[in-house]
């Protein structure tokens, strides 16, 4: 019989104690090595890897959901937030295998403020086999198109930063989108196929349950048509419906078990929308308001007018995210102490590594 050992660890970039360094590469140097571009593997490492990367405006859910799929016992529990970007990864190993499967998990906190640190959480090595969740809430519906296209344009910028690196990385990735969007799709000449595989979780769908059911469609056709121009999944998730909790856990499973990711959908604007990439299509949304040529263009023009950005709020997150990007961020000193130990330690490693190496190599050869 087969057994699962599941490990799971977290570490955040923002702060980080000073610890003796383990004999086994610890998180921090996981992290510095992909940061680095180190593309040597230790016999130890699986052979099989994912990336899951969370980001989206802050307090939307990004933690919650995160905590939902590697800490089922605490879902209901209220996370911290996330200040800057979070790392942890779940190692799994079945049977007597030497082999397993290794998941990266990343989480960028902060809103807007930090998009420069998805060059550590998504390198040209993990481009291929990484999953993007944005998250946007619902309960903010003023904000949505706007957070969705801010997030999507940013994934975009990111993977066309990769593809001037390292082209083959960039076209591998865009061939595993085409695959999973499917190349026979009518509307695949219609869509601007993301270069990577990309799931947008509109949360807190219970605050906004018991709208109108007409304004529940404007929301519901605008996010499809958004997210199907871009070829990217869109399902809706609130903790409180224990159904999508779990259609989120098997939405990442799949992921990590590098399989296609369900693709039944459901459509009915006073439910949660689940509508998997390559499954919908703008003839399925209905007539484009205003009868415009382009459907993003209609549907986007008619939210607005339902949807308008109110004068003043209690709280302006864009205002935050603005002046806080405007700071000058005084170095931290223990960060960057510790970072540069780290860097060290990587530089030892790799030197007795290449000695082994080479050590071993005429016996290999006899």
């Amino acid at each position: 019989m087969s057994t699962r050992a599941r490990q799971a660890a977290s570490s955040s970039v923002a702060a980080r104690p000073v610890n003796a360094a383990p004999e086994e590469p610890d998180l921090w140097t996981l992290a510095i090595q992909r940061q680095l571009g180190d593309e040597e593997k230790s016999d130890r490492v699986a052979t099989r890897e994912a990336n899951i990367v969370f980001m989206g405006a802050k307090m939307s859910g990004k933690t919650s959901l995160l905590q939902s799929y590697v800490s089922k016992d605490k879902a209901d529990d209220q996370p911290p937030a996330t200040t800057s970007l979070d790392y942890r990864f779940i190692k799994t190993s079945s049977g007597l295998a030497v082999e397993s499967d290794l998941t990266h998990i990343w989480e960028l906190g902060g809103g807007r403020v930090f998009t420069d640190l998805l060059n550590i959480a998504i390198t040209p090595q993990s481009l291929p086999h990484t999953l993007a969740i944005v998250v946007i809430d619902l309960s903010k519906p003023w904000r949505l198109v706007d957070d969705l296209a801010f997030w999507l344009t940013t994934l975009r910028q990111h993977a066309n930063k990769i593809k001037a690196q390292n082209p083959q990385a960039y076209a591998r990735s865009l061939d595993i989108a085409q695959q999973r969007f499917g190349i026979e799709h009518k509307e695949l000449s219609q869509i601007d196929l993301m270069p990577m595989q990309v799931t947008v979780v509109a949360s807190k769908f219970d605050l906004i349950k018991d709208k109108e059911i007409e304004l529940l469609k404007i929301i519901a056709r605008t996010l499809r048509a958004v997210c199907h121009a871009n070829g990217v999944s869109l399902m809706y998730q609130t903790k409180r419906i224990k159904n999508l909790v779990a259609a989120f856990g098997t939405r990442l499973s799949r992921h990590v078990l590098d399989k296609e990711q369900s693709k039944t959908p459901q459509f009915e604007h006073s439910k949660p929308i689940i509508a998997p990439a390559g499954v919908d299509s703008f003839a399925q949304m209905g007539d484009v308001p205003g009868g415009a040529s382009n459907p993003v263009a209609g549907f986007t023009a008619l939210f607005r007018q339902h949807f308008p950005k109110p004068n003043k709020t209690d709280v302006d997150d864009e205002e935050d995210e603005a002046a806080l990007a405007e700071l000058q961020l005084a170095p931290e000193p223990q960060i960057d102490s510790v970072l540069a130990q780290k860097e060290e330690e990587l530089k030892r490693r790799h030197r007795a590594a290449e000695l082994d190496r080479k050590l071993r190599e005429p016996a290999r050869a006899v």
